[in-house]
């Protein structure tokens, strides 16, 4: 009878585990979601805010625009990096990152980090320490690595 109750906890134990594991997984990328869902609510409201994902345009008239206009995409900048940082150390930084969205996170942040708007406002909090430590020397090697890849792309042409 004994060996039984053990025999049953071990698997209530093991199905726990897994059901917390599953349960755990999905919130990290609802959590995700999350936050891209709330970037699209926020362009559909302000369609100018899509300027930060085309360097030319954004850089071209950041100081053109009113001062409205500039704190808003300077705030919408601060979310993006917000939002990379919080995927950065609840998600990619885990042990459980999966290669593919680690690759297409990379991207995106990189797409992010092409304008001089948002690499000027990144060197402002970086001096300021804002961000975690982990996640400021993980943007800066995407950096470099998007620098190395763009001379090597340049070289093939």
């Amino acid at each position: 009878m004994e060996k039984n109750a053990l025999i049953v906890s071990i698997l209530s134990f093991i199905i726990s585990l897994s059901i917390g594991l599953k349960t755990f997984l999905r919130d990290r990328v609802n959590s995700f979601n999350a936050h891209i869902t709330e970037i699209n609510k926020i362009t559909i409201e302000y369609p100018e805010l899509l300027y930060i994902y085309d360097k030319k345009k954004l850089d071209k008239i950041f100081n053109k625009k009113g001062v409205i206009f500039r704190n808003r995409m300077l705030a919408f900048i601060d979310l993006h990096f917000n939002i990379f940082e919080n995927t950065y150390l609840q998600y990619l930084s885990s042990i459980f990152p999966f290669k593919r969205d680690k690759k297409t996170w990379d991207d995106f942040i990189k797409l992010i980090f092409k304008s001089n708007t948002v690499q000027n406002r990144w060197e402002t909090w970086k001096k300021e320490n804002v961000y975690d430590k982990k996640f400021m020397a993980y943007i800066e090697i995407l950096r470099k690595n998007d620098k190395n890849e763009s001379k090597n792309t340049k070289n093939l042409l």
